[in-house]
């Protein structure tokens, strides 16, 4: 069985492309001509071949921007309850299973992003 991360990415920049105006793959740009206040990056993890499926794990980190040099808290604690909303994911490629969350963190650039992440099972 072939693992092909790029489509596994597409999935999750689908099912989330609703709650923020932009989903990233893999890293933030360092750039961007458009300022959104809110995003997702989306990021795969290593692979493992447990015969007649394959496992791996989605880290989501989502993004919001400060307020006065704080955190946004009501904005994260929405994205953060949209996104479980959504969670579990089944389609004919794969399921989530697990999702677990860790605490917000800055990024040092006016931004606070919490971290999703969740197993994946490979059909």
């Amino acid at each position: 069985m072939e693992f092909n991360r790029l489509d596994i990415l597409k999935i999750f920049k689908t099912a989330f492309s609703d709650i923020v105006p932009k989903v990233y793959y893999t890293d933030r740009p360092s750039s961007t001509n458009t300022q959104y206040s809110t995003f997702i990056v989306v990021k795969s993890g290593d692979m493992e071949d447990n015969g007649a499926w394959q496992d791996s794990y989605i880290n989501l980190l989502i993004f919001a921007k400060d307020t006065d040099g704080l955190e946004s808290t009501s904005v994260l604690d929405g994205l953060q309850k949209e996104i479980f909303n959504k969670l579990p994911i089944t389609n004919d490629i794969l399921f989530t299973q697990k999702p677990m969350m860790l605490e917000s963190k800055s990024d040092g650039s006016g931004f606070h992003y919490l971290t999703i992440y969740f197993g994946i099972i490979i059909k």
